[in-house]
């Protein structure tokens, strides 16, 4: 029988910018309230709450204006906040050493884990593939995961021909081309450099510590 343990969430990486906005203040004020308990945080409170405000007021110029340099901006902001606060939440953890109370105390809320080996991720869920209207030889991967399972990247191709994943290993089929190829933690990303008036296409799959799960595609674009 597996062992069940109690630690600190990662759930808050999936919320929307404003719910993780949220997560990150609640946060930084249990860490600044809890001083005596959390000296030296891993990232200090400054840049913490300076990533808290970015990703606030990207997010907000996105809503208003729309436009791929406001979303740009906000997926940016969004990446370097993820890697803050995962690894404030971390430290949090690691000060715990398995107190909830304490957990609690540095802003964070409570899992229990199975000890249980992680499956693969699921398929990839509304996958989204386009090209950016007004720019040459770019195109914008958008897509979504079941949460219920951890994914740790995603993996991006554009090219032509077809392609599969077996045993975790990328398989490339006879005569396919790999045009380009980006890893990313974020499911949202775009890829430069591309040719231009061209019929290409792109594929999507994630992988965790468990291996890679199906790949999406093929999902059709003409570049510009």
């Amino acid at each position: 029988m597996s062992a069940i343990t109690g630690d600190v969430s990662y759930e808050f990486l999936d919320g929307t910018p404003t719910e993780k906005v949220t997560y990150g203040r609640g946060q930084t004020n249990k860490l600044g309230i809890n001083v005596s308990i959390f000296g030296s945080p891993k990232v200090p409170l400054i840049d913490y709450n300076a990533a808290n405000d970015l990703l606030e007021t990207t997010e907000q110029h996105w809503n208003d204006d729309g436009g791929h340099a406001n979303v740009v901006a906000r997926n940016n902001a969004e990446k370097a906040w993820d890697k803050l606060a995962k690894k404030e939440t971390y430290y949090v953890g690691g000060m715990a050493n398995g107190d909830e109370a304490i957990m609690i105390k540095g802003g964070c809320t409570i899992t229990k884990t199975n000890s249980t080996p992680t499956p693969k991720p699921n398929p990839i869920i509304n996958p989204k593939f386009s090209r950016i209207d007004g720019s040459s030889g770019c195109a914008h991967f958008e897509s979504d995961h079941d949460k219920l399972v951890v994914v740790e990247s995603f993996v991006y191709i554009v090219g032509t021909g077809t392609f599969n994943v077996v045993n975790d290993q990328l398989v490339i089929g006879p005569g396919a081309v790999i045009v380009a190829m980006k890893a990313d933690t974020h499911r949202k990303t775009d890829i430069t450099g591309l040719p231009i008036k061209q019929d290409l296409n792109g594929w999507i799959y994630s992988i965790n510590a468990a291996g890679a799960g199906h790949i999406s595609g093929p999902h059709p674009i003409y570049t510009l």
